[in-house]
C-alpha cells in the first residue's frame, strides 16, 4: 500500500474493493432495505459490485486473472459470512475452475508438461513470495470448495488432482524466510497424524481439518451416488469399505495427534482481565471434525 498506485506491485483494484467489502462487517453499517425486505449495507454493496465488475471482465478477457482470483476468494468469504448461498456456490466454482489452467494444482504451482492440455497463464514463480502467494491462494480456494460442499455435494476439485505442496507457516511467509518447501502434500500417507514442527501452525492445521472433512463428503457422495434406495437405518456403516479408517481419523487420530500446543488450546486466549484473543483457525481445527 506504500507503493505508487502505478507500481506493478501495488495491489490490484479488485483486491482492494474486496477487502473493503469484507471489512464493512466490522464498521458502522448504512443499510438499505431491498424490495424483498432483505437488508444490505450500502458501503459493502458498492465495493462488492466493483469487485464483481472486475470478475466479469476477467471471465471475458482473462486479464489480470491471478489477482482477480484472489479478489474473488475474499469476496466469496464475505458472501459466506452474509449467508448469500447462491453467490457463494457460484464464486466457489469460479475460483477452482480458473485455478486449474493457472497450474496452481501442480507442485511448485507451475508445470512445463501436460498431456495435450493448453499451457497455463502464469509463468514460473519469480521469487519466494510469488511462489508462496500462489500456494496460499490455491489452498484458500480448495478449502472454500470443501466448506461450501457442506458434507453432501461433490467437490469442484478432486483430492487426487491436487499436487501442490502445503504452504509454509504464516510467520515464515511474512518474514520471507527462505526455507525448503513443505514436504507434505495430499499424497502424504501420514498427513492427518504427523505435523512437522517447522511446517505447522493454525492455518496449516485448518487446511488438514477441512481436507479431512472433504474426505467425509467424498465418502457420503460416492457411497450414495448409484445406490438404488436410501441407506437403511439398520445398515452397519462399519461394514462399508473405507468407513472404519475414516471414522478413526475423524473421531480420534487427527485431534489426538495434534501438537501439544495446539491440542490443548482451542484458540481462545486471555490477554488481560476480560479481554480475549481468538485464533479462529485453531478454533475451527477443533470444531471441524465434529461437523
Amino acid at each position: 500500500m506504500r507503493l505508487h498506485p502505478r507500481d506493478p506491485a501495488f495491489p490490484h483494484s479488485a483486491i482492494l474493493h474486496a477487502i473493503c467489502a469484507s471489512a464493512s462487517r466490522w464498521s458502522s453499517r448504512n443499510e438499505a432495505v431491498l424490495p424483498d425486505g432483505s437488508r444490505r449495507d450500502e458501503f459493502a454493496e458498492y465495493h462488492a459490485s466493483k469487485t464483481r465488475q472486475y470478475i466479469d471482465k476477467t471471465m471475458a478477457t482473462g486479464e489480470d486473472i491471478f489477482q482477480v482470483v484472489q479478489a474473488c476468494i475474499l469476496l466469496s468469504w464475505y458472501f459466506y459470512q452474509e449467508g448469500r448461498w447462491v453467490e457463494v456456490w457460484i464464486f466457489a466454482g469460479f475460483q477452482t475452475r480458473v485455478a486449474v489452467p493457472l497450474r496452481l494444482n501442480y507442485p511448485g504451482t507451475f508445470s512445463t508438461h501436460a498431456s495435450g492440455s493448453p499451457g497455463g497463464y502464469l509463468p514460473p514463480p519469480k521469487d519466494f513470495r510469488d511462489l508462496e502467494t500462489r500456494r496460499r491462494t490455491w489452498w484458500m480456494s480448495v478449502i472454500f470448495d470443501r466448506i461450501v460442499s457442506v458434507g453432501g455435494w461433490i467437490h469442484a476439485i478432486d483430492e487426487q488432482d491436487i499436487g501442490t505442496e502445503l504452504p509454509l507457516r504464516g510467520e515464515d511467509f511474512d518474514n520471507e524466510q527462505l526455507i525448503p518447501s513443505n514436504p507434505q502434500d495430499m499424497n502424504s500417507e501420514d498427513i492427518f497424524t504427523t505435523h512437522l514442527p517447522r511446517y505447522t501452525d493454525s492455518f496449516l492445521l485448518l487446511i488438514k481439518a477441512v481436507m479431512l472433512f472433504g474426505r467425509v463428503t467424498d465418502f457420503n457422495v460416492r457411497g450414495n451416488l448409484r445406490a438404488p434406495t436410501a441407506p437403511s437405518k439398520h445398515q452397519d456403516p462399519f461394514a462399508l469399505p473405507g468407513f472404519s479408517e475414516l471414522d478413526s481419523f475423524v473421531h480420534h487420530d487427527f485431534l489426538e495427534n495434534l501438537p501439544h500446543i495446539h491440542r490443548f488450546n482451542v484458540g481462545v486466549t486471555d490477554i488481560s482481565g476480560s479481554t480475549q484473543c481468538v485464533d479462529t483457525d485453531l478454533y475451527m481445527v477443533h470444531i471441524v471434525p465434529h461437523a
